[in-house]
């Protein structure tokens, strides 16, 4: 085959890789909440202000969690985050035993977490943050 059969053929592939990649990239907007009725025991009780954002267990995202949450992390963010873990846990901060939270991280994470992470002052906030934006029901 002569360059000229192929040429029309690889514009074409790379017009749809180029369109997939922008589609995905959007994000998709937080969903609209429904004209459902209230639970009969009442809307969901938020904590108090007082109470750290990362101490709050599993419960809506706000808009803002739910737009960073769809924003993937860069690998030095989730280094930090595997950092920050190994430090609210007591072991120095390059211990190896993070390593799995770096992997998920690596994978799914998200600027809802990282941003969660940064204000967790304990590992049980922090185990908080992965369950809740990582989707883990068992952080290691």
């Amino acid at each position: 085959m002569t360059v000229g059969r192929l040429l029309p053929w690889a514009l074409l592939g790379g017009a749809v890789v180029a369109a997939f990649t922008v589609v995905r990239s959007t994000p998709s907007p937080p969903p609209e909440p429904s004209g459902q009725p209230q639970p009969v025991d009442g809307p969901r009780r938020r904590p108090p202000a007082a109470e750290p954002d990362a101490a709050r267990d599993a419960g809506e995202m706000s808009a803002v969690e739910w737009r960073d949450f769809h924003i993937h992390l860069a690998h030095e963010q989730c280094e930090e985050g595997a950092r920050i873990l190994n430090r609210l846990e007591g072991r120095p901060e390059t211990d190896p035993q993070a390593l799995t939270r770096l992997s998920v991280c690596l994978n799914i994470g998200n600027v809802a977490w990282y941003k969660c992470m940064l204000r967790a002052t304990s590992a049980d906030d922090a185990h908080v943050c992965a369950h809740r934006f990582l989707n883990l029901s068992n952080p290691p």
